[in-house]
């Protein structure tokens, strides 16, 4: 939920105040929960000898791949 400051408009019979709406959430504003403590948490990326990377919670170390 948003918060909205909103101009009264009498032609429109609508009043001013702050209105509470929903709205999208960014991507960037998202968390993985980590396995070990249920918990939201950063990730890293560890690249192995072979090229391949994985993702690794920062707080527990523990992977979060499938």
């Amino acid at each position: 939920m948003i918060k909205r400051h909103q101009r009264a408009n009498p032609q429109s019979n609508r009043g001013g105040g702050i209105i509470e709406k929903e709205a999208y959430i960014d991507i960037s504003n998202v968390q993985l929960i980590d396995p070990q403590s249920g918990k939201p948490t950063r990730i890293k990326y560890q690249v192995e000898g072979d090229g391949t990377k994985s993702r690794i919670a920062t707080g527990s170390g523990q992977s979060l791949e499938k």
